[in-house]
């Protein structure tokens, strides 16, 4: 049943359950440490399982939603305030609905919980919300590879690279001014955030106006491919939104290509994964291409061949053009949907 979930779905449904068996050790722990001696740490985990459950539910589900969006564009110290707030109210209410619902366990926590349970929640949920904090902020692989030091050394990878640009961005820069403009990418890399992440995309990083998503180069993997024109419903779903805002309808054009790079761990004093080879900088050209052409998105032929497209994906041969850097002329192909659906706006916020 699983593998009919979306891939991001996938990922939360995993998190949650190990952050929620995560809460259950610490409720025995919390136990251990804090119960009177004769009764047993196993009385409280009702509490802990529910609290958990309500707990996690909100920040993995609730709070990456739509619903949670008001609440992840606070400002870093007031988002946190209403989440502890949240999990501070979760508390007493928790140990209610249990007495209510198992008499047997009234007066085991009540009178109302003591400050030992208020610290120990915040803390157990300060040190794993921290840790999926970075997971989200490097991503779950890369973190998992840089704690067991895969990257130490220069390793051989192969890759696939999606070149995502902002079409027009020097006029829109100029016509909002610079504090404008940068509030409008925030929102930008925001909204395109989730497509990437639905599509298994890694984010490689920021350039400017524009961002590079990675993938592990799988045999027919058209992910990237349907991931940049998911990116395009996206925007063409908010594009109400931003006209009202900014003035502005954003629209991209990409660049993909997959093959050998070699990554590695670079810097001391700000440590970062890099990766290096001919990929990446053929990627980066046919962006250029994409951009001299006029064409949504554009990749080396050979390449797109190897991919197994959905059929409302057509193929338009370009033919061969000489990319900067790289040697003789390459064949190119370009990727659109003729059959495009209009999508359904989003009113602003």
């Amino acid at each position: 049943m699983l593998k009919h979930l979306r891939p991001r779905t996938r990922y939360r449904l995993l998190l949650f359950v190990v952050l929620w068996l995560v809460s259950m050790l610490s409720g025995l722990l919390y136990g251990l440490l804090f119960l009177p001696d004769g009764i047993g740490p196993w009385v409280i985990l009702d509490e802990v399982a529910l609290g958990g459950a309500i707990v996690w539910g909100f920040l993995l589900f609730v709070l990456p939603s739509r619903y949670g969006r008001p609440i992840r564009w606070l400002a870093f110290p007031v988002r946190l305030v209403v989440i502890v707030v949240f999990i501070l109210a979760m508390i007493p209410l928790t140990v209610a609905v249990i007495d209510l619902v198992d008499p047997a366990t009234e007066g085991i926590l009540s009178p109302p919980p003591t400050l030992s349970v208020y610290l120990f929640a915040l803390a157990v949920v300060a040190l794993a919300a921290l840790g999926v904090e970075v997971a989200r902020m490097i991503g779950p692989r890369v973190l998992g590879s840089v704690l067991i030091g895969r990257y130490q050394s220069p390793v051989e990878e192969h890759r696939v690279f999606l070149f995502v640009d902002l079409v027009g961005s020097t006029q829109i820069a100029q016509r909002l001014g610079p504090v404008r403009y940068q509030r409008l990418l925030c929102r930008y890399f925001f909204d395109l955030g989730e497509p990437v992440l639905e599509a298994g995309g890694e984010l490689y990083a920021y350039v400017g106006d524009g961002m590079i998503v990675s993938w592990r180069l799988r045999p027919g993997d058209a992910r990237p491919v349907t991931c940049f024109f998911d990116i395009q419903d996206t925007l063409d779903r908010t594009r109400r939104r931003y006209a009202q805002v900014f003035g502005a309808e954003p629209q991209v054009r990409g660049a993909l290509h997959g093959g050998a790079v070699v990554a590695a761990a670079c810097g001391d004093a700000r440590r970062a994964i890099v990766y290096f080879g001919e990929t990446l900088n053929a990627a980066a050209r046919l962006e250029e291409q994409a951009k001299r052409q006029e064409r949504e998105l554009v990749a080396v032929a050979d390449f797109a061949s190897s991919l197994d497209l959905p059929t409302d994906i057509a193929v338009e041969p370009l033919g061969p053009a000489i990319l900067r850097g790289l040697e003789g002329q390459t064949e190119l192909v370009a990727f659109s949907r003729p059959e495009k659906k209009e999508a359904p706006q989003v009113d602003a916020a």
